[in-house]
């Protein structure tokens, strides 16, 4: 019996040791998957989004057994596939337990309109800026506003290191089909004091040092993949699509 319980004790520490040894390996190796449903599951996403928080497990598991067997590269695609499942999960809690209630709450307030700062619809750009929103969020935030008629005025910057005009034309196709109640549309500006200014300075990009200018109507610097004409232009180019604004 003293063997018995003796191996199981043995058996027990290592499946222990193999479990904390994986998690550890998890965070080094996967660590955005698993922030992805570290924040899945403080919004609620067992209870209000079961099957997206399941489907993300299923692949999160399949990730640490890849890992477990040694093959990194499936580990690191199962891990994304449960990241973008658990963000969706996130997102759909979110919804349910916070953001029906608010919405319901800024209509009882009497809130008839808010202004949302989108910024970019360049995955690159928003990450560039620090965002952490996606795309499909920003369009799935807009849908709540409208199903309680709340009207939105979506704002937008282009001129990132990371856009061109293919980025200009989407942000107008983008705002098209968010149908916005006006919109509002500008360029970066690079502002003393900002980090950005700092470096755009130390790169020799800003070609104008009129403060009038520095209006976000007026292109001052040289973005990377736009000439300073072209980034004006770009600014005419949204006008001359005639968005409500």
């Amino acid at each position: 019996m003293d063997i018995l319980l003796s191996t199981l004790r043995g058996e027990s520490s290592a499946y222990f040791r193999k479990t904390v040894n994986t998690t550890k390996l998890g965070e080094v190796t996967f660590p955005n998957s698993m922030k992805a449903r570290k924040d899945a599951l403080s919004t609620g996403s067992v209870k209000f989004s079961s099957k997206l928080w399941t489907e993300a497990e299923k692949k999160f598991n399949e990730a640490v057994t890849e890992l477990e067997d040694g093959d990194l590269n499936n580990a690191k695609e199962k891990a994304n596939e449960a990241e973008k499942l658990n963000r969706q999960a996130e997102l759909e809690a979110i919804k349910v337990n916070y953001l029906d209630e608010t919405r319901l709450l800024l209509k009882k307030a009497g809130c008839h309109t808010v202004y949302v700062g989108m910024e970019s619809v360049n995955p690159k750009s928003l990450k560039s800026m620090k965002k952490q929103q996606t795309v499909e969020e920003m369009a799935q935030a807009m849908q709540v506003f409208r199903q309680q008629q709340i009207h939105v005025h979506g704002m937008f910057v282009y001129g990132f290191d990371d856009d061109d005009w293919h980025t200009v034309k989407e942000t107008v196709r983008f705002a098209k089909r968010a149908k916005f109640s006006s919109t509002q549309f500008m360029i970066l500006t690079p502002l003393p004091g900002s980090e950005f200014y700092d470096r755009v300075r130390r790169e020799n990009r800003i070609q104008f040092h009129d403060w009038a200018l520095y209006d976000a109507r007026h292109a001052v610097f040289k973005p990377k993949q736009l000439s300073l004409f072209e980034l004006q232009q770009a600014q005419i180019f949204v006008v001359l699509c005639r968005l409500p604004g």
